[in-house]
């Protein structure tokens, strides 16, 4: 962030789009050692080293401890920074509580091309994750759910750290209905995903917005999600997905056997999720929020031109 009080010295607009907690938290997350974790706002950034935050590193928890404190202690955001955009208003919510100026903070959320996708309303007798099989993701839950389930399976997509540990519980406890796919690249995702029954968002730490869940809706799927952060503002219970406590493995494993159970609503679920998608989550949408944005940071005798297409 050095260059930014250049810019503002020279009266350039800065615009910082806000994808993780890295402003306010020294390892980004907002999440430690399995939880949700927030012990800087009321403990101070030393928390973050006393704890080593970061990948169980003194020196690498030190130097973002430093770097996190020494911004905050500057404001080189708060003060050079004219707007924020957060694509979630939990997100919004967060930076407005650790003192960042709510009249910068813009909330713009992101965007699926649904035209890129052709839903599908038919499916295959298996549910789908997608995504980083990393910490916080909420896969063992996931796993331990699907130990309560017969009759369907379960296709995990994705790489991270967490997959070999994953693929041992799995083994140990001889799962037959949870297969790893491991890295599928776009178009053959969209193919996984067109054949699922739906798909299961089940984060346990604070994301900042769910490209997933609308991911999913695009293709008409219904989404069964943890109930929080920005989650609930995404899915609407009952209406295109269903909302459960996070963590709790016997709550989640309800709710997939309800969606089971009720094919004739779980398609009625997965078509106004197509309709949201459509709706709210359009580029179009998106590019005239930004634009809006830029022309109020240019300020009304600037007036940026751009072809939406």
């Amino acid at each position: 962030p050095s260059v930014l009080p250049l810019f503002k010295s020279y009266r350039i607009p800065i615009i910082h789009t806000v994808f993780n907690f890295d402003l306010i938290c020294p390892n980004y997350t907002l999440f430690f050692n399995g939880r949700l974790c927030q012990a800087c706002k009321s403990g101070g950034y030393l928390q973050a080293l006393l704890k080593r935050c970061h990948k169980g590193s003194f020196r690498a928890s030190l130097l973002l401890t430093l770097k996190t404190f020494l911004h905050r202690l500057m404001k080189i955001y708060e003060n050079n920074v004219d707007i924020f955009i957060v694509p979630s208003k939990f997100m919004k919510n967060i930076l407005i509580d650790y003192r960042f100026d709510k009249k910068k903070l813009v909330y713009i959320p992101l965007f699926v091309d649904t035209s890129k996708y052709s839903p599908s309303y038919s499916h295959s007798d298996y549910l789908v994750y997608f995504g980083r099989l990393v910490e916080g993701k909420g896969l063992l839950t996931l796993i331990q759910a699907m130990r309560k389930i017969s009759g369907t399976k379960v296709y995990i997509t994705g790489q991270g750290p967490l997959e070999a540990s994953l693929k041992r519980f799995v083994e140990e406890h001889n799962l037959t209905n949870v297969k790893f796919l491991g890295f599928r690249e776009d178009d053959n995702l969209k193919v996984i995903l067109a054949g699922a029954r739906f798909s299961v968002f089940p984060s346990e730490a604070y994301e900042s917005f769910g490209l997933s869940i609308i991911e999913s809706f695009a293709m008409g799927k219904p989404v069964i999600g943890s109930n929080l952060g920005p989650i609930p503002e995404i899915i609407e219970e009952g209406i295109n997905g269903l909302l459960f406590e996070p963590g709790d493995a016997e709550d989640l494993a309800d709710k997939i056997q309800y969606l089971i159970d009720h094919q004739d609503l779980a398609g009625k679920m997965g078509r106004r999720a197509r309709a949201k998608a459509e709706k709210e989550y359009n580029p179009k949408a998106y590019y005239d929020r930004i634009m809006e944005v830029y022309r109020q940071a240019l300020g009304s005798k600037h007036k940026p031109v751009g072809v939406y297409g």
